[in-house]
């Protein structure tokens, strides 16, 4: 189960974004880098930019709006943007009837007591702010 936020007017992410670290602070993401090793396929596969999100996830506009949207969440989720899109993702929820090959080494098909795949209620918040703005006004 995925929820998506798609931004309009041109927002343009310039390939980066924002994750929660523990609720501590927000650590900068790069679409398709890590400092840790060198990525062989740039392909933009939207699956090898997921992070961790405590609570929440960001990215700003480089169009010159400075706009900045974060989307706060109640419970940890997987979650990424799709720049190429304009849109921020969360997953609530994976489900998968079969083994993925991705060292598992079983099928992760949580059900409730009839059989039924679990389901979640979870609870968005949305801000959109001037980020700019904002950082100004911390340093006075």
């Amino acid at each position: 189960m995925i929820v998506n936020w798609k931004m309009y007017d041109g927002f343009d992410a310039n390939g980066k974004f924002w994750t929660d670290s523990n609720s501590l602070m927000m650590m900068e993401r790069e679409l398709n880098t890590r400092k840790e090793y060198q990525m062989k396929d740039h392909s933009s596969n939207i699956s090898s930019n997921y992070y961790p999100v405590t609570s929440a996830i960001a990215m700003r506009d480089d169009n010159g709006t400075n706009r900045q949207v974060t989307i706060m969440t109640e419970r940890p989720q997987g979650g990424s943007v799709d720049l190429s899109k304009g849109s921020i993702e969360l997953m609530q929820s994976r489900r998968l009837t079969e083994d993925d090959n991705k060292g598992v080494i079983e099928p992760l098909n949580e059900t409730d007591s009839n059989g039924q795949g679990l389901q979640v209620n979870a609870k968005y918040f949305m801000q959109i702010f001037d980020y700019k703005k904002a950082v100004s006004k911390q340093r006075e």
